[in-house]
């Protein structure tokens, strides 16, 4: 499990650098930002494809921890006004999902940091199960 956490942090880093003009004035992402995050997530869908079809429950533990833990730092960072905690948190967890701003409409903050986290799970949780029933079928159809 730490070994997907290093790579989901590791992985994160160069989204964040691309989105990084962007989400630290506010402004609207361009078209680069955009497609880097919607690249992001579906990285981490495509994985969690291929996580649930070969049935590895540890990549889907890792990533709920990851995008947990990363939502609750956030949150505790911002409302506790703690520097330290909520720039490095933002960085790793917000600053990747920051160009799917485009498709949602929502000013930059705490509201967007949560919904492109939560998109993005969900996203995560959808591309395992579906991974999982691709399998059944495919055992199905042979």
């Amino acid at each position: 499990m730490p070994k997907i956490i290093i790579t989901a942090i590791t992985l994160s880093i160069p989204f964040s650098i691309l989105n990084f003009s962007a989400y630290m004035k506010g402004i609207a992402p361009d078209f680069t930002q955009v497609l880097s995050s919607s690249l992001f997530v579906f990285l981490w869908f495509i994985s969690s494809l291929f996580s649930g079809y070969l049935g590895k429950f540890v990549y889907l533990k890792a990533a709920t921890s990851y995008w947990v833990v990363g939502m609750l730092v956030v949150a505790l960072g911002y409302f506790a006004h703690i520097g330290v905690v909520f720039v490095p948190s933002v960085l790793i967890f917000a600053g990747p999902l920051y160009g799917l701003k485009h498709y949602l409409g929502t000013p930059p903050g705490i509201l967007l940091v949560s919904y492109t986290i939560l998109i993005n799970y969900t996203l995560i949780i959808v591309g395992y199960l579906a991974g999982k029933h691709l399998k059944k079928i495919w055992l199905h159809l042979r």
